[in-house]
């Protein structure tokens, strides 16, 4: 069972994702959109900087499928004025909080023009 302390407001995962360490899980999506995209991971963190509690996309949920498991919070936010994407983040405590990204890729179904 997960204790109801880990479970925090899309207000209090704004302000980690604002002031903590970030933390990128190697995921295919988030790989395949840094490199059709060609920007850096660096790219993705400033951008997580800069979300706020409007770019929620969807409730809080929780996440069975992880050897750590925990609430999954999901954003959607136009990206580096270009892309639609979708980012899903979870906050992880060690001695401080962390916030890994679980994905950050485009939002499928639309098309881009090509530059």
């Amino acid at each position: 069972m997960i204790d109801d302390e880990t479970k925090y407001s899309f207000e209090q995962v704004v302000e980690y994702c604002h002031e903590c360490r970030i933390e990128f899980v190697n995921r295919k999506k988030t790989r395949d959109f840094l490199y059709e995209s060609g920007k850096t991971v660096d790219n993705l963190i400033n951008e997580i900087r800069t979300l706020r509690v409007e770019h929620k996309s969807d409730e809080i949920e929780l996440d069975y499928d992880s050897n750590h498991r925990g609430y999954v919070y999901q954003f959607k936010k136009l990206a580096f004025n270009m892309y639609w994407c979708y980012i899903k983040v979870k906050i992880k405590r060690d001695k401080n909080r962390v916030v890994v990204v679980l994905s950050f890729h485009k939002e499928e179904g639309i098309q881009y023009e090509q530059k």
